[in-house]
């Protein structure tokens, strides 16, 4: 008679990664909303700046762009 733990081991583990996977597709859902309505401010601010830095906001240099303060 084959032992059980094997087959309890596996239900945790993929109870676990399924945790996991979930919690990869929220941040996926969360990072696209916030590039989003980034892109939806630079509209608003200047559209020139949503077609320069719009494709590069999932870039660090995209994002560095728009984190430096601006000149006063």
């Amino acid at each position: 008679m084959p032992c059980a733990a094997p087959r309890r081991h596996r239900r945790k583990t993929l109870a676990e990664l399924k945790i996991l996977v979930g919690f990869d597709e929220d941040l996926t859902a969360e990072a696209t909303r916030l590039s989003n309505h980034i892109r939806g401010l630079l509209t608003e601010i200047h559209s020139a700046l949503k077609r320069v830095i719009g494709p590069r906001l999932t870039a660090k240099q995209g994002l560095a762009v728009i984190e430096r303060p601006g000149d006063p």
